[in-house]
């Protein structure tokens, strides 16, 4: 049977693993592609100020033989985006900040629970940590076709939310390298295909393929379909139903830390994975309104403890986006 160690030191690392792909998840949640017979980029406007909610809950289970657990996590996070005009008269500047965190986790009989509005209140555990974010603030640049050529005041953010202590940079620097934060927002640029207008009913295929350290390339594969318009909120838009398979291709590449190579002993590798849902396009400012995405999937993999025992990490999460604000900034 696995020591106590042991068990503590795999149940960090996985909960590393699944922090990672939740993170993916929620990034490739704003990519959407939808249009009734005409070809069009998202793009922010300069002048106007974005505000999103976004919430995920994940359902996650940990099988290690005689060992079993689940968690459950929620997080409700608000981001503020300004977009202003770059000084070289062609970009943009998209000054991000998250302005409100509300979160909770459960699980091995605790619950702990954190609101930005009373940081103070009992209870907040590890979650506290997440107050340091709400204020914080980066700019990304876009380019005039859309593409982020830059991130701005990333590393200062970093630096004040981990202070001197080195565990905390190592995480924050995961949430916030500027490779992770151009592909957030650049899949955020939702574009429909280049010169092939999208009519209703019409269906178009869609890939992603991203790197997770230590396990090895993520790949999202499937089909949009434009089903039609609907009034959501008393504006219309174009509904865009999405599935996915989800796979991952664990070839070893740069394992070069314990925890990466820990995770390759793992043997990991996706069993199930699926991802589906429906998103709300706004043609006429556009960008989304709304998102409501799901996402299943079962991580299977051995113990690296010579034991032969087999890991099973069943994990499924929602991912809802709302646009609530859209207005002239004052």
């Amino acid at each position: 049977m696995p020591s106590s160690a042991n068990l503590v030191f795999y149940r960090l690392l996985i909960m590393r693993t699944l922090r990672s792909l939740a993170l993916t998840f929620t990034a490739l949640a704003a990519n959407v592609l939808a249009a009734d017979g005409i070809v069009f980029d998202q793009a922010y406007k300069p002048g106007f100020t974005y505000h999103q909610t976004m919430t995920m809950k994940q359902e996650m289970e940990m099988d290690m033989g005689s060992v079993k657990m689940d968690r459950q996590v929620s997080t409700t996070m608000g981001m503020l985006a300004k977009v202003t005009p770059h000084e070289n008269g062609r970009s943009k500047r998209v000054a991000i900040q998250y302005d409100s965190i509300q979160a909770w986790v459960a699980g091995d009989g605790q619950k702990f629970s954190f609101d930005s509005k009373t940081p103070d209140a009992a209870n907040s555990g590890p979650l506290q940590a997440y107050g340091k974010i709400v204020g914080q603030e980066f700019k990304v640049i876009f380019d005039e076709a859309q593409n982020v050529t830059d991130v701005e005041q990333l590393d200062a953010t970093v630096q004040n939310l981990a202070g001197s202590d080195p565990a905390s940079a190592q995480m924050y620097q995961q949430l916030f390298n500027k490779d992770a934060v151009k592909r957030m927002m650049q899949q955020s640029a939702l574009k429909s295909p280049p010169g092939k207008p999208v009519n209703k009913g019409g269906s178009w295929p869609f890939s992603q393929e991203l790197d997770l350290p230590g396990l090895g390339k993520l790949s999202i594969r499937g089909f949009y379909t434009y089903v039609g318009d609907v009034v959501r909120e008393g504006k219309k838009v174009a509904q865009v139903k999405a599935a996915a398979e989800v796979t991952m291709d664990t070839t070893p590449a740069g394992v070069d830390d314990e925890a990466a190579q820990r995770l390759q002993q793992m043997q990991l590798k996706i069993e199930e994975g699926k991802m589906e849902g429906m998103l709300y396009y706004d043609t006429e400012i556009n960008f989304t309104r709304e998102i409501e995405v799901g996402h299943k999937i079962t991580l299977t993999g051995k113990i690296p403890d010579g034991s032969g025992k087999l890991l099973r990490l069943p994990m499924k999460q929602s991912i809802t986006m709302v646009l609530d604000k859209f207005e002239k900034t004052k």
